[in-house]
């Protein structure tokens, strides 16, 4: 499957989904969920994931049947609570990588008890493009009605 890319862009009207390598439609079903028996959802919370891609309020798809491989990021059930980690490999041990200097790396050993373990490789995070202001981190900004766009009625 080739990347979807969209030239001589029509402005003026609605763009229909057309591609050779789907001609029924694109399905994001078949996109997002590479084995649906061992795929599951959680939503992200906090900002500390930006760097691999990951925001607040995204949508993470987790496959429990992917092999984890350094930099991937990692579920993992710890301490009574769920982390999303990268994982790496330090004088080769596995651990989760710290995401602060506050916090210690997490050996992949002290995962393997009766409260903690691996639950998934996140495999996709789906995140709006479009936040609501009250949504948004930071200063508030005026709300537009579809009406008062810059962008509308340009001739």
């Amino acid at each position: 499957m080739g990347p979807l890319v969209l030239d001589d862009l029509p402005l003026a009207q609605p763009i229909p989904y057309r591609s050779a390598a789907h001609p029924d439609g694109l399905d994001l079903n078949t996109l997002l969920i590479p084995s649906p028996l061992t795929t599951f959802f959680m939503r992200v919370r906090g900002h500390r994931l930006t760097a691999w891609g990951v925001r607040d309020g995204d949508l993470l798809v987790i496959d429990r049947a992917v092999e984890p491989r350094p930099g991937h990021l990692l579920v993992v059930a710890h301490g009574g609570r769920f982390l999303l980690r990268p994982l790496v490999v330090e004088d080769g041990r596995w651990q989760l990588a710290s995401l602060s200097p506050a916090e210690a790396p997490i050996p992949l050993e002290s995962l393997e008890t009766a409260s903690s373990g691996l639950f998934g490789v996140a495999v996709q995070a789906v995140h709006h493009l479009l936040k609501r202001p009250e949504a948004a981190p930071g200063p508030q900004r005026a709300r537009r009605t579809p009406h008062s766009s810059p962008l509308r009625n340009r001739g």
